[in-house]
């Protein structure tokens, strides 16, 4: 069934990119779609139980409590950054542009001993110093450790998960994604919704149990093609990995800097509702798009021609506008009303999500093109790093002219992804 479902993506993108582009797809194209098709349907199917397992949360916490589990998340997601210390993206640029595999064990290797230092740096240090950074986060130092314990598992099984995407397995990750998935669809429905534990502590738990087994699938797929520490292996990726760790850094805390403006600013409660209103486009539509991106980057790593493939991205992103951004908005309504009259409904708040996943859609296909050439990454590197006086700075005119609301949020959001496809389009015109 997965065959003949896979068979039917391939005719059918092949009758779009006719449509797009007047041609039939090459071999680069193939080659990408053949990885691309598994990565879409495991995706597909397991964001679809995790996009239900979402709205039965939302629907069976209040607006505090979701508030809770999204501040834990998003912190979780952010600290992440510090774990993985720039090895996650060295890692699949260097795996997935060697086609030596004993050079590819030892990449890994490295990524994860660098990974097990900084976490236990990093880790130590956040979980010492709780109290410290749950008063800046305005939130209890109990929430602030489950976000260092969730940001460290989780961590744990992306750069797992990154090994796995960079040796081009994605017929396996499809399955584990699938696994993992129905497991917390499976515990939602029966800790949320038949025993009501409702509470944020407990969705917690239920991620982490996915998170665990996922993390044990892949180990034991890979545990003998880890390697001791490699100099010479370090010494090739070392420039790469300092300029991965600053644009993750930056990445991570200004992608998330809407989330803790509106926890620290307007209270949980109203964290909470604005987080169902991207809950769609967080649990489903971005996991289809991390999802293209997942296997555009190691497949366009090995491609000279980034101007063509940029063409390409300019001419599907227009032409798919109008409708991806309507289904989009659709399907963020559909959530509102199943949340229930606990979460306001604003239509054009519902509009502008769908205008947000357009957008986080050409962002993540120009960084896959960014990402796999060390020239125009450091290029659109050196820019990012203004990113977060400009973000900081139109927050700091909405909090001087009174306008802290979800509005002004949305606003703020959309011109970051601006700032981000300026960014890669000026790097682009250089080619």
């Amino acid at each position: 069934m997965l065959y003949k479902l896979r068979k039917q993506i391939t005719s059918l993108t092949n009758v779009l990119n006719r449509y797009f582009f007047g041609h039939d797809m090459g071999d680069g194209m193939r080659d990408f779609l053949s990885h691309l098709s598994w990565s879409i349907i495991g995706v597909f199917i397991g964001s679809m139980m995790l996009f239900i397992a979402n709205v039965l949360i939302g629907k069976n916490l209040s607006p505090t409590e979701f508030g809770k589990y999204n501040l834990v998340t998003t912190l979780g997601g952010v600290l992440i950054a510090l774990f993985f210390f720039g090895s996650d993206t060295t890692l699949v640029k260097y795996v997935s542009g060697s086609d030596d595999k004993e050079e590819q064990n030892k990449i890994l290797s490295n990524a994860l001993i660098w990974q097990l230092i900084s976490t236990i740096i990093f880790g130590t240090l956040l979980i010492i110093f709780s109290s410290f950074f749950a008063g800046i986060f305005k939130t209890s130092s109990f929430l602030f450790i489950t976000a260092v314990i969730y940001g460290i598992v989780l961590a744990v099984k992306l750069q797992l998960d990154n090994f796995i995407k960079a040796r081009k397995k994605f017929k396996f990750q499809a399955r584990i994604k699938f696994f993992e998935n129905i497991l917390i669809l499976f515990l939602v429905f029966i800790f949320i919704v038949l025993l009501k534990f409702n509470t944020y502590s407990w969705v917690i738990m239920i991620l982490f149990a996915g998170a665990i087994l996922t993390i044990c699938f892949y180990i034991f797929k890979i545990f003998k093609k880890i390697k001791k520490w490699d100099w010479e292996v370090f010494n090739k990726t070392k420039k790469y990995l300092l300029v991965a760790l600053k644009s993750a850094l930056i990445w991570m805390i200004v992608g998330n800097m809407d989330k803790f403006f509106v926890s620290g600013f307007m209270g949980l409660s109203d964290f909470g509702i604005y987080s169902a209103y991207l809950t769609a486009f967080n649990t489903f539509i971005i996991q289809l798009i991390f999802a293209i991106g997942n296997v555009l980057f190691p497949t366009v790593s090995k491609i000279d021609d980034k101007k063509r493939i940029v063409g390409k991205i300019n001419k599907m992103c227009i032409k798919i506008f109008i409708p991806f951004v309507l289904m989009c908005s659709f399907l963020g309504l559909i959530v509102m009303k199943i949340f229930g009259s606990a979460y306001s409904v604003n239509l054009f708040f519902v509009l502008l999500t769908g205008i947000v996943a357009w957008l986080q859609l050409i962002v993540v296909l120009y960084n896959g093109v960014a990402a796999s050439s060390s020239k125009l990454f450091k290029q659109t590197s050196n820019v990012f790093y203004f990113k977060p006086i400009f973000i900081v700075f139109l927050y700091f005119l909405s909090i001087y002219f009174k306008q802290v609301n979800i509005l002004t949020v949305f606003i703020i959001y959309i011109a970051s992804f601006g700032y981000d496809i300026l960014n890669n389009k000026i790097a682009f015109n250089k080619l």
